[in-house]
């Protein structure tokens, strides 16, 4: 589920992307629970290539090599080498404010399966790296990314968080702090 102030939009990064209605400050949480589909790399190679292309566009590996797809409007978040958003267990988070208006953006970095080759980057941004493909765990990318989340987590209760509705998120955030 994505966070209420967060609309679908025609995206100069790259065709449609997500974007924040109001401002949203620093450390709420944007995503939990997706509506995913994961496919193995065998299930992968058994179908069409029009699906195949979709996928190459919009799934992420995980932790086991799975190809993982959302199946809204999630697949439309953007990268950006400069990203205003991270994730931490299973939950994005912001790791600063962002603006009315501003685009959600998500270092790919982290995610982008290890068999595809390395796409362009048009995120535009100073800190462009040109080249979108997995970054090692131990990379400085990753490294920050990861200790902007789990900073942002900590503080996740002083900010107000519109999708924590119950306890068992509640729980699993406390875990993360």
């Amino acid at each position: 589920m994505l966070h209420p102030d967060i609309i679908l939009k025609k995206s100069s990064i790259s065709g449609k992307g997500l974007f924040a209605k109001k401002n949203i400050p620093k450390e709420t949480i944007l995503l939990i629970s997706p509506k995913v589909r994961v496919y193995t790399i065998s299930q992968y190679t058994a179908l069409s290539k029009k699906y195949k292309a979709i996928l190459k566009k919009y799934a992420y590996e995980d932790d086991e090599g799975n190809l993982v797809y959302h199946i809204d409007n999630v697949k439309y978040w953007n990268h950006s080498c400069n990203p205003n958003a991270s994730y931490i267990g299973d939950f994005e988070i912001t790791i600063r404010d962002i603006k009315t208006g501003e685009e959600l953006t998500y270092d790919y970095g982290i995610i982008h399966p290890r068999w595809l080759p390395a796409m362009k980057c048009h995120c535009g941004t100073a800190e462009c790296r040109k080249l979108i493909k997995r970054e090692s765990q131990n990379s400085p990318v990753v490294r920050r990314l990861h200790l902007l989340a789990k900073a942002a987590i900590k503080n996740a209760f002083k900010v107000k968080q519109p999708l924590i509705c119950d306890k068992a998120f509640i729980r699993a955030i406390k875990e993360l702090q």
